[in-house]
């Protein structure tokens, strides 16, 4: 869960900021924020093939985009993840187009990737709860909500963007996760939210154990790819 202290200190700080050196849009430099409301319209698309069952919003590659990330992950620079919750709903909105079978899933949830309870303590927080938190507003026309009860990450392991070959960051994941709470996922539509999907291992591990323990449909969705 979102350490709450970690969130009121980094809103007041936020706050600070904003005040002493407002954001510029990394792009236009305008004043505002990270990305404005013309330069995010810009941003490319993801240019290679996203793995199945995936779905991502922009290329990783983007300077911009790329920096925001890791501002957020690293410098707990979080302000700059908010911008996506209104384009990750909108992503969802079009997904569910896509999945417009005669099916009454029993829920609807939103899973943000988990982190491990070392690296939780270590960090403070998980960006992919923020995010989560970012769109849900934007879903409230809709039965989603935001589950993190349901599956867990057991064990960390290698930070798979220091893994370069493709066939060892699938198989990095395997084993890291586990669903400790199956009671929400028979019948449902799952979407796992990831701040940054490379080689899809992350998702397709969670997704092959959300699907044994009863989910209906399960598809990934990130901010890049």
């Amino acid at each position: 869960m979102y350490d709450r202290g970690m969130g009121i200190y980094s809103s007041i700080r936020n706050t600070l900021d904003q005040l002493f050196c407002p954001e510029r849009c990394l792009i236009c430099k305008k004043q505002g924020n990270v990305l404005c409301d013309q330069c995010i319209h810009t941003v490319a698309r993801p240019q290679n093939t996203l793995p199945k069952h995936t779905y991502a919003l922009y290329e990783y590659r983007t300077p911009a985009i790329k920096r925001i990330l890791t501002n957020a992950k690293y410098r707990k620079q979080f302000a700059g993840l908010t911008i996506f919750g209104p384009y990750l709903a909108s992503a969802v909105f079009d997904i569910l187009s896509e999945y417009n079978e005669l099916i009454q899933y029993t829920n609807y949830l939103i899973i943000p990737v988990p982190i491990s309870k070392k690296r939780l303590k270590t960090r403070g927080f998980n960006q992919t709860e923020i995010l989560a938190r970012s769109m849900i507003t934007d879903l409230k026309e809709t039965d989603f909500k935001i589950c993190t009860t349901s599956i867990k990450k057991i064990k960390d392991s290698t930070p798979q963007a220091s893994i370069k070959q493709k066939s060892k960051r699938l198989d990095n994941t395997k084993g890291t996760f586990k669903v400790v709470d199956a009671s929400l996922l028979p019948g449902s539509f799952c979407i796992i939210l990831d701040d940054v999907t490379t080689t899809g291992g992350t998702i397709a591990e969670m997704r092959q154990l959300l699907l044994a323990a009863g989910a209906h449909t399960v598809i990934g969705l990130a901010v890049a790819h």
